[in-house]
């Protein structure tokens, strides 16, 4: 599973309906579910983000209909980050390679 963090800023209408928030979640959450999207997390936010997903894929497809979703709602808009657990980036960086062996003159 691909882990991402989508950021979520309430539009002008998700303002007028931010009671309604907490109720829009759930029924959202079920049906991500339902298309093999998990949210692991969500935290209503104080500062310049108002909601934060914690979101598990399969596929970057998935994690893209996630994030459209949402904003077809005209509630929110997104920003959607691929997150790389301490596993992940141990094998990422275990594959990267010094740029300047390539400029370097071969003895």
């Amino acid at each position: 599973m691909r882990t991402y963090i989508v950021l979520l800023s309430f539009t002008e209408e998700g303002v007028r309906q931010v009671g309604k928030s907490v109720k829009r979640h759930t029924a959202f959450k079920k049906l991500a579910e339902e298309n093999g999207i998990i949210i692991k997390e969500t935290f209503w936010l104080n500062g310049p983000y108002d909601v934060l997903h914690v979101i598990e894929t399969e596929t970057e497809k998935a994690a893209m209909v996630h994030s459209l979703s949402l904003a077809s709602t005209g509630n929110v808009r997104t920003q959607t980050f691929r997150a790389f657990s301490a596993d992940e980036i141990t094998e990422i960086l275990e594959s990267t390679f010094n740029v300047f062996d390539l400029i370097r003159p071969v003895k």
